[in-house]
């Protein structure tokens, strides 16, 4: 920790915790506000950890909550954060990106799960939003948009897939059961489709 004239630094901070390293750093500006900003970096964390992080932490109760959508996530993740506070605030405001490649996920009342997920989660105190890409069902897609405490705006989306797979994703999908009887009217399905979902 550095003491220069009206500022504290925070320079190369690192602990282990169960294994996995994190690293810090930040200032405080000890005149005004006293503002302090604060950076932690934990590379190649296992998505179990990342998440627990975030589920663990009071200042994320809220986008906590809205992620509980993503269950039994497995690889390896890399995760930024940000904390920022003064004399003024109550409890700090806090950004982060959670980086992963190469990784899977279940995501609440869809039948299959996602693999080979390439992509990010942005965060901050209120809400998060997710940007990945991956397969489904052998099918190729995406998941983009918002989650916060009690509200969702997700878009999954696959470019072209093929219509048998598309089928069996919906139907047996807890989450399209309303859209089921408007399938048995039809059989013998063949080709590709391009599909597109809001959650």
């Amino acid at each position: 920790i550095d003491f220069s004239g009206e500022n504290i630094f925070y320079k190369n901070i690192s602990g282990n915790q169960d294994g996995v390293m994190a690293y810090a750093h930040g200032q405080t500006e000890t005149h005004k506000n006293g503002l302090t900003h604060f950076y932690i970096g934990i590379p190649d964390v296992p998505l179990l950890k990342a998440q627990q992080v975030v589920n663990d932490s009071l200042i994320l109760e809220k986008v906590a909550k809205g992620l509980e959508i993503i269950q039994n996530p497995e690889g390896k993740a890399d995760l930024k954060l940000m904390l920022r506070s003064d004399k003024n605030t109550k409890e700090p405001y806090t950004q982060g990106v959670v980086t992963v490649d190469n990784s899977s996920c279940d995501i609440v009342d869809l039948a299959y799960r996602f693999e080979n997920i390439k992509g990010k989660v942005e965060f901050d105190s209120y809400k998060a939003y997710l940007d990945f890409s991956g397969k489904t069902h052998g099918v190729e897609a995406t998941i983009k948009g918002t989650v916060k405490e009690d509200y969702s705006d997700l878009i999954i989306e696959t470019p072209v897939a093929d219509v048998v797979a598309a089928y069996e994703f919906v139907y047996n999908s807890p989450l399209f059961v309303d859209l089921r009887e408007s399938f048995d009217d039809f059989s013998d399905y063949s080709g590709k489709i391009r599909t597109k979902t809001r959650l």
